[in-house]
């Protein structure tokens, strides 16, 4: 109770001393097996004038309409600047498990793509597992609905031992994402290895990519390649940059994958 109770306090105190937060989003590129890439995670911060950067984490909960829609059109506005620069990116926005239950989310995204004259493919979703648990029936329509509206889902948190196979069998996701704290194991743990060996196992059987999300350093990402993920993500790799800086950083990066060296994957 008491997380809650805090959030409420200090929302109750911005309230009281007039303080606004300010939305920023930031992106972390995805790698591909082969260094390449092609998408980025939108991450919600929260900027403070006297506390900084949060992560959307510590103090929200719950997805809010008004908000997601925000989210949504700075995740697709961004993604057509990059564009019109060059760098073919799509990027995956996390959403909260309110979201994937609210029945005009796929309404939001593809209102978001074509405002900014993207195609419905150009911005995918994420949802940690628990946010199927919550209501397996009603998860499965959701995920459902996204997928006719062209929108694809990845799911987050593979691994934590919560994942409900049983909607994932039967709805439509795209991709599975391991769990961080998971990934971090390796290469140290053969546990752990056999694990995400066996997850994207699953992930390949079911027709789904693999993401291995909280890559810390080289020989995990090369332990992880030869275990057949399909994308990496980490501090390791690339920590997530302001809007601003993306397209900077992309032509950097692909001008540096074409000479030999040894930071690129």
């Amino acid at each position: 109770m008491r997380k809650p109770m805090r959030r409420r306090r200090e929302s109750r105190a911005e309230e009281s001393t007039g303080t606004q937060w300010t939305l920023e989003l930031h992106h972390q590129p995805i790698f591909t097996a082969g260094g390449d890439v092609r998408e980025l995670e939108a991450l919600l911060r929260w900027h403070h004038p006297e506390h900084g950067l949060r992560p959307a984490g510590a103090f929200l909960d719950a997805g809010h309409r008004e908000l997601t829609a925000r989210i949504l059109h700075a995740a697709a506005t961004a993604t057509a600047g990059w564009r019109t620069q060059g760098h073919e990116v799509r990027v995956v926005v996390n959403l909260a498990a309110d979201d994937l239950l609210d029945e005009g989310l796929p309404a939001l995204v593809t209102a978001s793509t074509a405002r900014a004259g993207l195609p419905a493919g150009a911005i995918a979703v994420e949802f940690k597992e628990a946010a199927l648990a919550r209501d397996p029936a009603a998860a499965a329509r959701a995920l459902t609905r996204l997928a006719g509206a062209g929108v694809a889902v990845d799911l987050d948190g593979v691994g934590a031992g919560g994942t409900h196979w049983l909607t994932v069998a039967q709805a439509p996701v795209s991709r599975l994402r391991l769990d961080r704290d998971l990934v971090r194991l390796l290469p140290e743990s053969m546990a752990a290895e056999r694990i995400v060996a066996g997850l994207l196992g699953i992930a390949r059987d079911l027709g789904l990519g693999g993401v291995a999300v909280g890559v810390e350093n080289r020989v995990a990402a090369e332990r992880l390649i030869a275990l057949g993920v399909d994308g990496l993500q980490g501090y390791g790799l690339a920590r997530p940059l302001p809007a601003a800086e993306v397209a900077g950083w992309l032509t950097n990066w692909r001008e540096l994958r074409t000479t030999p060296s040894p930071a690129t994957l």
